[in-house]
């Protein structure tokens, strides 16, 4: 195949077939890799929610025996996936306003309405569908969450209200700025709303 010399210890590779598709080989691989990123980073919309702790209801559910609140929300589309990110903050210093980062952790679940069941004394239960923290209590800030194609009680869809459930494990009252990253938009409500 190189029996063509071009030039001094160097071989010509016009009749390589390798050397013909290298350019087609090398477009496949950017290609591939840049589709390859993780959708993770990549949402149409960032859906805020900001204010103080006082302004939250009190979750009779609590997380580890912590003053616990609780925060509702829907979904404009059916998603695959969101991402939450939530940043809690108390004032460290009255004087100059400075504020101090504390750690959080919150639960979303899934709101189920079981009052089609004659037998069970309840109108709604709560599914779990992710949380932010591991069984050591380390807590991350964001958190991404997914669909289960296996588990339909898994799923975001639009016809369905989810909960979120946060604590700070403080006592004092504190600033929250909570962050649902979504391919749809998602509207909040401070009580359970059908």
């Amino acid at each position: 195949m190189f029996t063509k010399k071009c030039g001094t210890a160097q071989y010509c590779c016009d009749r390589s077939p390798f050397f013909a598709l290298l350019p087609a080989l090398v477009f496949i691989l950017l290609l591939y890799t840049g589709c390859s990123r993780s959708a993770r980073d990549i949402y149409r919309f960032s859906n805020s929610h900001k204010g103080q702790s006082t302004q939250l209801t009190l979750s009779k559910d609590l997380i580890d025996s912590g003053r616990t609140y609780e925060l509702y929300f829907r979904l404009e589309k059916e998603v695959r996936c969101i991402e939450v990110n939530l940043v809690c903050s108390v004032l460290k210093n009255q004087f100059t306003g400075e504020r101090m980062m504390i750690s959080s952790c919150y639960l979303v679940e899934r709101v189920i309405d079981i009052r089609s069941f004659s037998k069970i004394k309840a109108d709604y239960m709560f599914s779990e569908i992710g949380r932010n923290y591991d069984e050591n209590w380390n807590c991350n800030r964001t958190t991404r969450i997914c669909s289960s194609r296996k588990d339909p009680i898994r799923t975001f869809s639009p016809d369905s209200l989810y909960r979120i459930r946060l604590t700070s494990f403080n006592s004092a009252d504190f600033d929250y700025r909570l962050m649902v990253k979504a391919d749809t938009r998602i509207k909040f409500f401070y009580s359970m709303q059908r």
